[in-house]
């Protein structure tokens, strides 16, 4: 397996050696393909996405990712990586919640601006919920906008990747800084250990804020040039059998429990 020095890195070899490769697709409630995104589709989005992350704010900034499911946290994701902005995933704070663990989070990485979906942008209650950190907002579309011109200085290997944060669901949130080569590191464990490989395909709902459903499944996908196929939480327990049964010539690789409804055999899918 060829070693990369960041997650940039991994982005721009597979957008140079599948371009046209289907990198990700989201599934509708109806399990139709609402949204497609290739390897080269992804860099330019990132690419994109980067150059208007750099007019606000510095590298080594946190940005909070506040996404509804959808490829557009991918997006976001890879575009602070390219701008060497902190990406913090974080899970959407619930309109009438009475514990939320957004407060503590904040308080802790201090961002400097906050990237969400272009609907979820325009909720009162979001606003409200962040009113007083001094947060700038940026919505996330995917445009099919050609990729700007103009290097980014790529991270090293020692460069924080991104921040993840416990759940909070027992005490405060507490935070991880994973770094480039921690998180390369563990991908290749997991593919080494499942023997996954680009004709693999990969099935997610497992939220993208969570460490399982962002390394296990999406960065791993794309470590191993495989597709990765994901869909609403809410989704795969009311129709679990639309992951198993979408058509391909490889077998699909499930989160395993506590994130699977139910028991599925292996099987070819």
């Amino acid at each position: 397996m060829e070693t990369f020095s960041s997650l940039v890195a991994l982005l721009e070899q597979r957008a140079a050696s599948q371009p046209d490769d289907r990198a990700y697709v989201f599934l509708s409630d109806r399990g139709s393909e609402e949204a497609v995104i290739s390897f080269r589709e992804l860099k330019d989005e990132a690419l994109a996405l980067a150059a208007r992350l750099t007019t606000i704010v510095m590298p080594g900034d946190r940005a909070i990712l506040v996404f509804p499911p959808g490829l557009e946290f991918i997006v976001a994701f890879f575009a602070c990586q390219i701008a060497r902005v902190i990406p913090v995933p974080m899970m959407m704070p619930r309109r009438l919640g009475s514990r939320d663990s957004s407060a503590a989070i904040m308080a802790n990485c201090r961002p400097a601006i906050a990237l969400t979906s272009t609907a979820f942008a325009l909720r009162k209650d979001l606003h409200d919920r962040f009113a007083g950190e001094g947060l700038q907002w940026l919505s996330v579309d995917l445009k099919g906008e050609p990729a700007p011109t103009g290097a980014f200085a790529p991270p090293g290997p020692k460069d924080i990747a991104f921040l993840q944060y416990t759940s909070g669901s027992t005490s405060d949130p507490k935070g991880v800084a994973v770094t480039h080569a921690n998180l390369l590191a563990n991908l290749e464990m997991i593919r080494v250990s499942l023997g996954n490989t680009r004709q693999s395909t990969y099935v997610n709902w497992v939220p993208l804020y969570h460490d399982m459903g962002l390394i296990l499944n999406a960065l791993e996908a794309l470590y191993v040039g495989a597709l990765c196929v994901l869909m609403a939480p809410n989704r795969s327990g009311r129709t679990p059998s639309t992951a198993s049964s979408r058509r391909s010539p490889v077998t699909a690789f499930l989160p395993p429990p506590p994130f699977r409804p139910m028991a599925w055999p292996r099987r070819r899918c």
